[in-house]
């Protein structure tokens, strides 16, 4: 909204065109910080294994970032995703 940072996630359901928001499945799982202005990739790594790639942004309360992270979206079921921060070099 250009006066904060959000760490949202939405998946768009193909059958009924209807966004939904994805919320963490459990209180504790890791989570990206809210960031603006990054970068975000669907990669399919395999016939059953899909990752969505965020990089960079600016990262509220500390500016540009280079981190990457990835999310395991491969099951159906959204519960199921999750986030891992991936080494980068460089």
């Amino acid at each position: 909204n250009g006066e904060r940072w959000f760490d949202d996630l939405w998946r768009l359901d193909m059958k009924k065109w209807e966004w939904h928001m994805v919320s963490p499945a459990v209180e504790d799982q890791i989570w990206p910080r809210p960031r603006t202005d990054h970068s975000a990739v669907l990669w399919k790594r395999s016939d059953t294994e899909r990752i969505m790639l965020v990089y960079g942004g600016s990262v509220d309360g500390s500016g540009a970032s280079s981190e990457l992270w990835a999310l395991n979206c491969s099951d159906f079921d959204h519960e199921n995703w999750y986030w891992y921060e991936m080494a980068t070099n460089g």
